[in-house]
């Protein structure tokens, strides 16, 4: 059955960039100075505006005043001052005087407290896919799980070159969440994976981004650190061995030597056995099996996933007895899930 758009909670990336980015101060921090271009999120002359309007609302709402910290420097003494900024004659001035202005705000615990609970309900939704995101895309083509296994599976190439803390970039980095072409709730997800605890966001900003020789964009930036849960895995298949995807097979090699071959990278088989590989020797639950580089998910009723669960079990059992066939020393355990290792005597 198909849900009404009116039972899913909107989620604005506005309202996601204003909300992250206070709780970035600590509450103890004094003078607070907020950066209004920080904010401006796919903000241009035609939307300018209507930011500005929204922007003042959601520091309304939540309890923000902006108190001048110097009479004489600070240009702008209440949220009055602010909003009027939207009532200039000319568009460009708006803009500019919206990229120029440095607020001095302040917020309590009290305000602090409601900004933390607005995000867990709005990351909720959005794990739970009951997320309604950007007008343009309405209900998003992309699951959360999907995104989620995406990032966790190409990750460790960032990893690896930058280090565990890093920036991701809206426009250039929307392939590490399985998206094509553009992004569509790159910061929604990136929220999400630090309400699991996966992540930490340390800075969101807006930066200038290099597009070519001479050329540059404004878009989003997220600082941020792994988890241990994220970082290279103690439990790895031995170095003798490699899954190696080519463009339509798979293979498995023990010192370069192919030893099992998967005729198709996007069958259901292939995308089981990577999920095992790429969690080798901890068990990997159903759920993540079957949402693994899928835009699948898992449902939650008794009978429904039962049946799931006897189709992946079926489905593994078909692989290991082709493994066995092959002389591929392949373990695969079952109980409550499945954990893949390799007997190496």
């Amino acid at each position: 059955m198909k849900q009404s758009k009116s039972n899913f909670v909107e989620i604005d990336p506005w309202e996601l960039t204003i909300l992250r980015r206070l709780l970035l101060f600590q509450s103890d921090a004094d003078p607070k100075i907020l950066i209004f271009n920080a904010l401006m999120y796919e903000v241009n002359y035609k939307n300018i505006r209507d930011f500005v309007s929204f922007a003042v609302k959601i520091l309304r709402q939540f309890d923000v005043k902006i108190r001048p910290f110097n009479q004489e420097y600070d240009e702008y003494s209440s949220i009055e001052d602010l909003d009027k900024i939207k009532w200039l004659d000319s568009t460009e001035e708006v803009y500019e005087k919206a990229t120029e202005a440095s607020l001095t705000i302040e917020f309590g615990k009290i305000s602090i407290q409601r900004i933390r609970e607005r995000l867990i309900q709005l990351n909720q939704a959005f794990i739970n896919n009951d997320a309604l995101f950007w007008s343009q895309f309405g209900i998003s083509p992309y699951t959360y799980n999907y995104q989620k296994a995406n990032f966790l599976n190409n990750i460790q190439p960032y990893i690896d070159k930058y280090g565990s803390t890093f920036y991701l970039y809206a426009q250039t980095d929307y392939k590490i969440f399985g998206e094509e072409q553009k992004k569509t709730n790159f910061l929604a997800c990136l929220l999400s994976l630090e309400h699991e605890g996966l992540i930490r966001i340390h800075g969101v900003s807006i930066s200038k981004i290099d597009i070519a020789d001479d050329k540059s964009r404004k878009d989003l930036s997220v600082y941020i650190s792994v988890g241990n849960e994220l970082l290279p895995s103690k439990n790895m298949p031995p170095k003798s061995w490699r899954l190696v995807v080519e463009e339509v097979k798979a293979h498995l090699k023990k010192d370069e030597q192919i030893v099992f071959t998967f005729p198709s990278n996007t069958s259901n088989q292939f995308r089981y056995f990577k999920c095992l590989w790429n969690k080798y020797g901890q068990r990997a639950t159903y759920q993540e099996v079957y949402e693994f580089e899928s835009n699948l998910k898992y449902p939650n009723q008794k009978g429904k996933n039962w049946k799931i669960n006897d189709l992946i079990r079926n489905t593994i059992r078909k692989l290991k007895k082709q493994l066995q066939g092959k002389n591929v020393p392949i373990q695969i355990d079952v109980n409550r899930g499945f954990v893949l290792t390799i007997k190496t005597s």
